[in-house]
């Protein structure tokens, strides 16, 4: 329910519901349903862009992880360690962890969520100057989406490939609009508001400078409007100082 709760746009619910299940996770004292608990809990926060406070439960998640010997959640938390860490500069050390922890993932089969795990190993990749590797495993991650149709991150890595065309030339593509366009109709199908919002940012950022400051600011506006809570999360605080620059 946090995850679902962070995709529409609820960041403080969804907070204090992940909250709620690792205090009930805590007092059954059983590892497993800790370590699930822990695994939605960094997530949840992951999302929001909270990444200290990830880290911080990571930092209970993988020594029990590491004791019970459970690979996949160990796995998953190295991985998502390696990105938190490649997104605040340690980049080199980032990216090695995120590479073995998704190697360690793969390793077991594991395949539930595997689109999302692989944009956690694009961003390392692309903030550690491995530019070329990113936009591989951006277009392996959309074609396992078409495979799998498990779609609830295709927003996202449709920005991200946006994103990426947006800082990079590469023939043979779409112009970087398109799939921030396309990106921003999928979330909006979904319901998922954190996604719209983060996906308007991206072509504002996109087109900014184009002359087309009217049209991106009566985008950005209802979407920045709609949310009533989670003020101070990065997603919005960038949107509201675009807007404010939008003129």
């Amino acid at each position: 329910m946090s995850w679902c709760l962070v995709f529409r746009g609820y960041p403080d619910q969804a907070v204090s519901r992940s909250n709620q299940a690792l205090d009930w996770s805590r007092k059954l004292r059983n590892s497993n349903v800790l370590a699930f608990a822990l695994l939605h809990a960094s997530i949840c926060l992951q999302l929001q862009r909270a990444d200290e406070a990830a880290l911080e439960v990571l930092k209970e998640q993988i020594p029990l992880c590491t004791e019970q010997r459970f690979p996949v959640y160990l796995a998953l938390a190295h991985l998502m360690q390696g990105y938190l860490l490649a997104t605040r500069g340690e980049t080199e050390q980032g990216l090695a962890l995120a590479r073995a922890g998704f190697q360690n993932l793969t390793a077991t089969g594991f395949l539930l969520g595997r689109p999302y795990y692989l944009g956690f190993l694009v961003q390392s990749c692309a903030r550690a100057g491995e530019v070329d590797e990113a936009f591989e495993l951006i277009d392996q991650a959309l074609a396992e989406t078409e495979q799998t149709s498990e779609r609830w991150v295709e927003a996202e890595l449709l920005r991200l490939k946006g994103e990426w065309l947006t800082t990079h030339q590469r023939g043979g593509y779409a112009r970087p609009e398109v799939y921030l366009e396309q990106a921003i109709s999928v979330a909006q199908a979904q319901g998922a508001r954190l996604l719209e919002l983060r996906s308007i940012v991206s072509l504002c950022r996109c087109l900014g400078k184009h002359g087309r400051s009217a049209e991106l600011r009566k985008l950005l506006m209802p979407i920045c409007n709609s949310f009533q809570e989670g003020f101070g999360t990065p997603d919005l605080q960038d949107a509201r100082l675009i807007l404010s620059s939008l003129t």
